[in-house]
């Protein structure tokens, strides 16, 4: 059988990518009525997390699963085994170096003084961000426009993003 009947008879695969080493393992006794808080209190008590609830991130496909939400708003044609993903939502840090041109298209150039006073910046964003909240992070960071869509200097810097440190905090 492969939908639920409604009561506790799913079964939860979980990737779980928290520690450096990938590691699944399954919940049973989970309803489609389960809250998503009380499936990430189920793990940290698997596996002995001391994290705080809002630390782990439980993804179902691509889409981040809500504390408050329940199971059956992720799993809408009642599947009875269901493959969720475990991350640990923490800050990284990344250096963003800006290198401005001017011109467009085939026209475009570097001029030789961007390269020599190039801008580093430091941001922090949670490892579950998007890349458009980090985009606007460092507009915003940049001084450039709050609406980075509708900014048009924002097509004439390159944002080259090196990683030089990622520090979980």
């Amino acid at each position: 059988m492969y939908v639920t009947t409604g009561t506790n008879d799913i079964l939860l695969t979980i990737n779980d990518y928290v520690n450096k080493e990938t590691a699944s393992y399954q919940l049973t006794d989970i309803s489609n009525n389960t809250l998503i808080s009380e499936i990430i209190e189920k793990i940290k008590v698997l596996k002995n997390y001391t994290y705080s609830p809002t630390d782990l991130v439980l993804y179902f496909a691509r889409v981040e699963c809500k504390l408050s939400e329940k199971l059956s708003t992720y799993n809408k044609s009642n599947r009875k085994t269901i493959k969720l993903e475990l991350y640990l939502s923490k800050l990284i840090t990344i250096n963003v170096r800006t290198l401005q041109s001017c011109g467009t298209g085939t026209s475009r150039c570097i001029p030789f003084w961007s390269f020599c006073f190039r801008q580093n910046i430091k941001i922090k964003i949670i490892d579950t961000c998007e890349v458009r909240v980090l985009k606007q992070k460092i507009y915003n960071l940049t001084d450039e426009s709050t609406s980075y869509e509708q900014n048009e200097t924002l097509q004439y810097i390159y944002i080259y993003i090196y990683i030089f440190r990622i520090s979980l905090n």
